[in-house]
């Protein structure tokens, strides 16, 4: 084989890796702007899950109502010091936390409520024995699918209008056209 046709190969060879090379390239390019716009999609639909989800939520326990009928706490342990103390505990906790809890408007029948926490020196084992209601009405339900519906549409619209924001506006090529219209 002679000089120039092997020479001629190499640079053939050369071409093709060049070309092979420059296409990875671009693909790589390709992908790495679908990942971005897909990112920013991802983002997107985030936000709207959790404004969503915010919304349902707050309307939720907004409705959500909880009665306490019956709270019955036997104290006990294995020791009757652990007891002493552990009973000592839970009556202050129960001080603290039941009038706090009746300021809250969804908590319903505290004053009511058949409450009992007595210590048990001689038992091994505590019992508790409670008895709460949680209820929201049917009409509750529709006020958060409601909710849940309106940001999904704010969300969407939202993110259209950026779209549009971000598109090329036709007005820049109407002008250049008329302009070039009243030249002729």
């Amino acid at each position: 084989m002679s000089e120039k046709k092997a020479a001629k190969i190499r640079e053939a060879l050369k071409k093709k890796q060049q070309k092979k090379a420059q296409a990875k390239k671009d693909k790589e390019q390709s992908k790495k702007q679908k990942q971005k716009k897909s990112i920013s999609e991802i983002i997107t639909d985030v936000k709207m899950i959790t404004d969503i989800a915010l919304a349902v939520i707050k309307k939720f326990f907004g409705h959500l109502q909880i009665k306490v009928s019956r709270i019955k706490l036997v104290v006990a342990t294995d020791d009757a010091a652990t007891t002493a103390v552990a009973y000592g505990a839970i009556t202050q906790s129960l001080n603290i936390l039941l009038p706090a809890l009746e300021s809250v408007k969804n908590f319903k029948g505290l004053r009511r409520a058949d409450i009992d926490v007595r210590p048990d020196f001689l038992s091994d084992s505590p019992t508790v024995d409670v008895k709460i209601s949680f209820s929201i009405r049917v009409w509750h339900l529709f006020d958060m699918a409601f909710a849940a519906l309106g940001k999904f549409l704010k969300s969407k619209l939202s993110a259209e209008s950026k779209k549009l924001e971000e598109a090329p506006s036709n007005s820049n090529i109407e002008s250049k056209t008329a302009k070039h219209k009243s030249n002729i």
